[in-house]
């Protein structure tokens, strides 16, 4: 774990969202007709962002809250706000 509560937040955040990034990018390094996979790669990456759960920032805003849930809801929220379009 890093010495920064917010970094932890913030990277276990990335690692939520970038897998199904990083998943897509080995689908879709191939040599047939790509633009079929290319939409549906793109609709899971985009399901995968929109979705409620992410294990990864649960399990350090758990740790890093104490067992208070309005703390941890506030360390969720804040490794959120990283990777929320806009």
């Amino acid at each position: 774990m890093l010495s920064d509560p917010q970094a932890n937040a913030q990277l276990a955040a990335t690692v939520d969202a970038g897998k199904p990034m990083v998943e897509s990018t080995y689908i879709l390094e191939g040599d047939e007709t790509l633009a079929w996979k290319c939409y549906e790669q793109l609709l899971y990456i985009q399901n995968r962002i929109n979705t409620t759960y992410f294990p990864n920032i649960t399990a350090i805003s758990r740790e890093l809250s104490g067992g208070q849930p309005p703390l941890a809801q506030q360390w969720y929220q804040a490794g959120l706000a990283v990777i929320q379009p806009g």
